[in-house]
């Protein structure tokens, strides 16, 4: 039996178009896929940077609270009453949460990088003291150890200078070495008045230096007796906890730092010439 041709030719050439039209479809779909794609990238790319700004100005607001918390203690003597807050022009505003009386201080001891604490009377003068907890001992407590440090390799030593009620910083230095096993109980004792001096300290400068190995943050307490047993706030101690907000964005900062600064000198020596002082080199005057 034959067929005509002309039917044969007709269902071929429907196919092609067919074809034409599903491929059509596919390459459209893949347009329509790869531009959602793409502006999906640019929405969150967008969106980052407008997190970016916003983070950028709510810490601006945190820092504004922070100057303001300085200003009230070092120049209006604002001790008490401290809590705050306050708006910016913009519409960034910041919230601040105060502790006057600081019963622990925490420091980061990466090994062989020295941290220093200042303990001096609350006023900062050298005999506002005379009825106030004077600290004789510290309590410290390692809170982790930094990847890499094992609890067995990490020693601690501490060095401080007392400072008299005279005014002046005594001469002798105390000095203890505290191994991985003192702080087996979890919190080791320091006895600040082991190495007499003639006359009882107001304050001392501090030293914390991680040997062998970094031990990571340590917590710090003080204590009006030299077994660490009655445990008081560290005098002239102010911690600040400030958060700015901005657009749903929000930046906290924690500041500490003392009342008032202590009389004593701040810079250990000072040098004065009428030249250039060069390191290393020479210099001439003109």
């Amino acid at each position: 039996m034959q067929f005509p041709l002309t039917s044969s030719r007709a269902v071929h050439g429907r196919a092609p178009r067919g074809s034409t039209l599903l491929l059509a479809l596919l390459v459209l779909a893949g347009f329509v896929a790869t531009s959602f794609a793409v502006s999906a990238v640019i929405v969150n790319r967008v969106r980052g940077v407008r997190q970016t700004d916003q983070a950028i100005v709510a810490s601006y607001a945190a820092e504004t609270g922070i100057e303001d918390i300085l200003y009230r203690v070092r120049r209006e003597r604002q001790l008490v009453n401290l809590d705050g807050a306050g708006s910016l022009p913009g519409g960034a505003a910041w919230e601040r949460r105060v502790v006057e009386n600081v019963d622990d201080r925490y420091l980061y001891l990466a090994q062989d990088i020295p941290q220093q604490l200042d303990i001096f009377p609350a006023s900062g003068a050298f005999d506002a003291a005379a009825d106030a907890p004077i600290v004789r001992a510290l309590r410290v407590a390692p809170v982790d150890l930094v990847a890499g440090a094992a609890s067995d390799a990490a020693w601690l030593e501490v060095t401080w200078v007392p400072w008299l009620r005279s005014g002046e910083w005594a001469t002798s230095i105390g000095r203890s070495l505290l191994s991985p096993s003192d702080f087996a109980g979890g919190e080791a004792i320091i006895n600040l008045l082991q190495h007499p001096v003639g006359e009882e300290p107001v304050g001392y400068r501090i030293r914390f230096l991680a040997r062998s190995a970094a031990l990571g943050t340590v917590r710090v307490r003080a204590a009006s007796d030299t077994l660490g047993n009655d445990l008081i706030a560290f005098p002239a101690g102010i911690r600040a906890n400030v958060t700015g907000t901005f657009a749903g964005t929000r930046h906290a900062v924690r500041v500490e730092f003392p009342a008032a600064l202590p009389l004593a000198s701040t810079f250990d020596y000072v040098l004065f010439s009428e030249c250039d002082i060069v390191k290393g080199g020479t210099s001439s005057c003109p």
